[in-house]
């Protein structure tokens, strides 16, 4: 397909601001003690309607019974793959805002004539979001498109407000650590952060819900005379109020989470540290950000327990050529439980348990005055010990194999060279190896027959850049992204989804430093 292909419609935005603000205060109180203070304030609104094309092995009624996938492959120009057009049918606006505040107190000083520095702090946070979802009374989208040579049809919405959700998330945090020099040489490092994290979420619900595709179809909730229908190509939607008038409904999620962590690291010299360290790490059960989501919290998500995650990890850094090359190598295994799994952006299921070991070696220096080079390879076996599925013979036929997002091997090279003071050379390429997306299996007899697996391809990208200072503090720069313009590379995933990255760009751009 051509990457110029567009499946969307005339309606599909996505309109975004974000405004950012951030102050770093620093002061030394005396010789022994620095204190520091950095504050963020953001504020972000979106305006959000996509399409999402999709193409299946699913017959399609609509188009004379096609199977997608099958035309696709099968080589026949004669033959249309025909694709669905998926994606929500009226869209979300978005307001939101978040502040964190960190203050850290960094004391070095001397006990007994054994060296120490000891830092504590405290992190506060608070975010707010109100995200208001529509419904759409006029006709719905087109549901269906040649993925060959699609077009891009307009369609007559009517766009209403349905729901409104209102969250807000606070985040209380202290923590401490203590380095303590047993010799000038060899140390101990211990810490601790302990954080208190509340999200409450409130839904108002102005209609009553599509009728769900169960057997036997329940009877519609209380407050509702019927099954509310969603617009399609040729008919408007019908959505019926809520009687006697919007539902609001409260949910929270409360947690205290407990990380510490332990090193020893031994420096015989200035150029070598060498170490051994072991911590532990929880995230509550919303995510990092509940206020992003289109159902922040979830009856599901209350019952959740927090991600948890275990970190042995042994290293070594060096510096050659007077500190010029930095070389660095560890080994490492994290074991993670309770991991997420997220539709859409959701926390919707939780319960899997993955183990990764590998080991990682960086270079990063200065070859001579005018070429840079950094220089990256990790290896990564992650394996899943848990699948999280209620049927143990599901777990039992995924147990041990590949953890899904999570390339085997990875690697990066980027490189800067100056032929003359003002003009600064740039290149370098990045490679990941294919990935595990999602796993299903099926199960007949009580037997598992069969597990199927989607993979995502291998992403590599040559890069390159160049920039030239032509004074005064202002320089010109034109960057150069996936260059080989390969199709495969992608920006993200999620289940079985791929976001397609960029094919060849290149930018231009102009900085000053005044």
């Amino acid at each position: 397909m051509d990457r110029s292909n567009w499946y969307g419609t005339q309606l599909d935005h996505d309109d975004t601001v974000a405004d950012i603000v951030t102050v770093r205060l620093s002061h030394r109180a005396n010789d022994w003690l620095q204190i520091a203070n950095d504050t963020r304030v953001g504020y972000y609104t979106r305006d959000f309607l996509p399409t999402a094309p999709s193409c299946n092995s699913t017959n399609n009624a609509a188009n004379g019974g096609s199977n997608c996938l099958a035309n696709l492959f099968d080589g026949n120009p004669a033959t249309v793959p025909f694709g669905g057009l998926g994606g929500p049918s009226s869209p979300y606006y978005l307001d939101q805002w978040g502040a964190q505040n960190v203050t850290t107190a960094t004391a070095d000083f001397s006990v007994g004539g054994f060296k120490n520095q000891f830092i504590a702090g405290l992190d506060v946070s608070y975010e707010y979001a109100e995200r208001t979802n529509t419904v759409n009374t006029g006709l719905g989208r087109p549901t269906t498109s040649n993925l060959l040579d699609p077009t891009s049809p307009d369609w007559s919405p009517n766009f209403i407000a349905s729901t409104d959700r209102e969250t807000d998330s606070t985040s209380f945090a202290l923590f401490v650590s203590e380095q303590f020099w047993i010799t000038d040489e060899l140390s101990i490092l211990a810490g601790l952060r302990w954080e208190d994290y509340k999200a409450e979420s409130d839904l108002t619900d102005k209609f009553c819900p599509t009728q769900p595709n169960t057997v036997p179809v329940p009877p519609p909730p209380v407050g509702c005379s019927g099954y509310s229908t969603a617009p399609t190509p040729t008919t408007p939607g019908n959505y019926i109020p809520r009687t006697p008038g919007p539902t609001v409904s409260s949910l929270e999620v409360s947690e205290d989470l407990l990380d510490p962590k332990a090193s020893v690291i031994w420096e015989p010299t200035e150029s070598q540290t060498y170490y051994v360290s072991w911590s532990k790490s929880s995230q509550p059960a919303t995510g990092a950000a509940a206020g992003n989501a289109s159902t922040p919290i979830s009856e599901t998500q209350q019952a959740l327990k927090p991600t948890t995650g275990e970190t042995y990890e042994a290293g070594a850094k060096f510096g050659l050529f007077g500190d010029k090359l930095g070389l660095g190598l560890s080994v490492f295994q994290i074991e993670r439980d309770n991991v997420k799994t997220l539709e859409g952006g959701e926390v919707v299921a939780a319960g899997q348990s993955i183990r990764s070991r590998g080991f990682e070696v960086s270079a990063t220096g200065q070859i001579t005055d005018k070429w840079v080079v950094q220089a990256s390879y990790a290896y990564l076996d992650a394996e899943v010990l848990n699948f999280g599925n209620a049927n143990p013979l599901i777990n039992a036929a995924i147990a041990g194999k590949e953890a899904t997002n999570a390339p085997e091997n990875s690697a990066s090279l980027w490189t800067t060279y100056m032929p003359f003071d003002d003009l600064t050379l740039g290149g370098g390429v990045q490679y990941r190896d294919e990935v595990v997306l999602n796993y299903s299996a099926t199960v007949a007899g009580g037997v598992v027959t069969g597990v199927t697996e989607n993979r995502a391809p291998y992403y590599l990208s040559f890069d390159a850049m160049a920039s030239y200072e032509i004074g005064d503090g202002v320089v010109v720069q034109v960057n150069g992204y996936n260059l080989l313009d390969r199709d495969d590379n992608y920006a993200q995933t999620q289940n079985s989804r791929l976001v397609p990255a960029a094919g060849r760009t290149v930018i231009f751009s102009t900085q000053a430093t005044f």
